[in-house]
């Protein structure tokens, strides 16, 4: 009897064969999710065994729902939006407690390994952690030679030279001879940290395969040869330039990684705030000099360019002045000066120039009166000018361009406004550590210690996990910070500033008048961004050392 009622039952309406693949695709997606939060919460010191099963649960309840309820569209969206819940909860969670402010970089190649349920076809998945392969100009990649080959003591040298700035995010590396030894130090966001001590021999040996990956002269031992090779590490693909050069002591070599990508930004993300994004958006097409101004060495180049691309290239003609650009601009046609370009060689050149009437116009620095002068003329035209001057703030600025011009009235006649900023490095959020600061540093800093009860601090000890156990550092190694932002001064020169510069006003005067705009200094957007947590108050205090302190260029020192 029950064989009978069993063949009576139709399968065919209930059962059909495509619906297994959006089910299965969300299925292994799902999984992938679970896996990635695991390694993350592992990563920034979550409470991984708890979130795990939160996060195992939620995709049970998914699985439960989908076989369990009626109707296939029904239950399929329970399962998206249950996957949504979980993902959304943890990315909440993980905000509350240590931020974000690490994924941005990497949440995009985080998710498109999710997508990729295989090993990559790409090269980087043949580049294990640790593993250098070097490649050369012309000729054969070079990894791990056995020690018969020529280029296995280079190799050795060089790996070592390279390792604990590589795994630290180095921009720069910098080698030369002291004494009977040779030492290094290496840049990490601007901040110069000691490196390692090699022999002279091991040196010579690492410059030697460095200039035969940039088919540089192994025979030249005193002049300066400038170069370019490609190195994997660490599953990344890094493009170095480098510049050897010899001397009685020895031979010395800079190397700096990745460098077009340093100038790759765009304005909104420098820092400025969204006032001073629209304003630069809403005066795009008014005609006038805008001044930039940062301290030596501190992103003026990088400040210049972003600048540069809120202008549509293929629609405008751009045009640029530039001592020993470091990047090529698509679409902008740069003309360089060397960087002893004498005062004549620079007011020919911007005379030149100007007298191609491009619609915008970028001079780097500019070090003439008579450069200064034509960019006025420029300017009255109707036209847009950046020009870039080594100054703290945007009163500095002002005062440089005036005595760079000679007069006031004529300085001041053609400038639309003024941007001046600085660039502070980013506390690391996955081992930043908060504490209840001093009611006198806060007073000294001009914070109100009533409403201010946190602040932040780098975490120079041990990491350790929920139970107390030790665990690795590998998001920042050890330098409790992870990348840089700025803040900028704006201030508008309308008709009222001209009118008051005009007049001789003080310092205190063009303060109030800056006040009238609405403006915030430097030390004020700072003093926000501390109080945020972005950085500590080592770094806002390095940062906003007059310039020339010798305690602005000394790395930091553990707490």
């Amino acid at each position: 009897m029950g064989s009978h009622l069993l063949a009576a039952i139709d399968f065919g309406p209930y059962v059909a064969w495509w619906k297994a693949i959006p089910f299965l695709f969300l299925f292994f997606f799902w999984a992938r999710i679970l896996t990635w939060i695991d390694k993350d919460t592992k990563k920034v010191n979550l409470a991984r065994q708890g979130i795990n099963a939160g996060t195992v649960v939620m995709f049970l309840l998914g699985i439960g729902a989908f076989f369990f309820l009626q109707g296939f569209g029904l239950a399929l969206g329970v399962f998206v939006a249950l996957m949504a819940v979980s993902f959304g909860g943890y990315i909440g969670y993980r905000s509350s407690q240590v931020g974000l402010g690490d994924l941005k970089d990497s949440l995009a190649d985080d998710f498109g390994s999710m997508l990729r349920f295989g090993k990559p076809k790409d090269e980087k998945s043949e580049l294990a952690t640790g593993d250098f392969i070097f490649s050369p100009k012309s000729g054969q990649n070079i990894r791990n030679p056995d020690a018969e080959d020529p280029n296995y003591q280079g190799y050795i040298a060089l790996c070592q030279l390279l390792m604990d700035p590589m795994v630290k995010g180095a921009q720069t590396i910098e080698m030369g001879p002291s004494g009977e030894s040779t030492i290094s130090r290496y840049l990490v966001d601007g901040v110069p940290y000691d490196g390692i001590k090699l022999e002279k021999p091991q040196a010579a040996e690492a410059v030697l395969l460095v200039k035969r990956l940039a088919n540089l002269d192994v025979d030249e031992k005193r002049k300066p040869q400038v170069g370019k090779f490609k190195m994997g590490f660490a599953g990344e693909k890094h493009e170095i330039q480098v510049k050897v050069q010899g001397s009685s002591a020895g031979e010395s070599m800079r190397m700096e990684f990745d460098v077009p990508q340093r100038y790759q930004m765009k304005s909104h993300e420098l820092g400025f705030t969204a006032d001073q994004l629209q304003y630069f958006q809403d005066t795009l097409d008014e005609p006038g000099i805008v001044l930039l101004a940062m301290p030596k060495g501190t992103g003026l180049t990088t400040l210049e360019y972003a600048m540069l691309r809120n202008h549509d290239a293929f629609t405008s003609h751009i045009l640029t002045i530039e001592r020993d650009p470091p990047i090529e601009l698509e679409g902008i046609t740069q003309n360089k000066l060397g960087a002893g370009a004498s005062p004549a060689e620079e007011a020919k050149t911007v005379s030149w120039v100007t007298s191609q009437e491009p619609s915008v116009l970028m001079v780097s620095s500019v070090e003439t009166s008579e450069a200064a002068n034509d960019l006025i003329k420029y300017a009255a035209n109707g036209r847009r000018a950046y020009v870039g001057l080594k100054a703290g703030d945007v009163f500095e600025a002002l005062e440089q361009w005036r005595k760079l011009v000679g007069d006031t009235n004529r300085a001041m006649s053609q400038v639309s406004f003024v941007v001046a900023g600085r660039v502070f490095r980013r506390l690391c959020d996955a081992t930043k550590i908060a504490y209840s600061p001093d009611e006198k540093l806060l007073r000294q800093l001009g914070m109100h210690p009533g409403r201010v009860t946190e602040l932040y601090k780098p975490n120079f000890g041990p990491l350790r996990d929920a139970r107390g156990n030790e665990v690795p550092d590998t998001y920042c190694f050890g330098l409790g910070y992870k990348g840089r932002f700025g803040v900028y001064e704006l201030f508008v020169i309308d008709d009222e500033i001209r009118a008051a510069l005009n007049q001789g006003l003080t310092g205190q005067q063009m303060r109030t008048l800056f006040r009238k705009q609405k403006r915030k200094y430097i030390q004020e957007l700072a003093l926000a961004r501390l109080e945020g947590g972005d950085t500590d108050v080592k770094e806002f205090l390095r940062v906003l050392k007059p310039s020339g302190s010798d305690d602005a260029k000394k790395p930091p020192t553990r707490m």
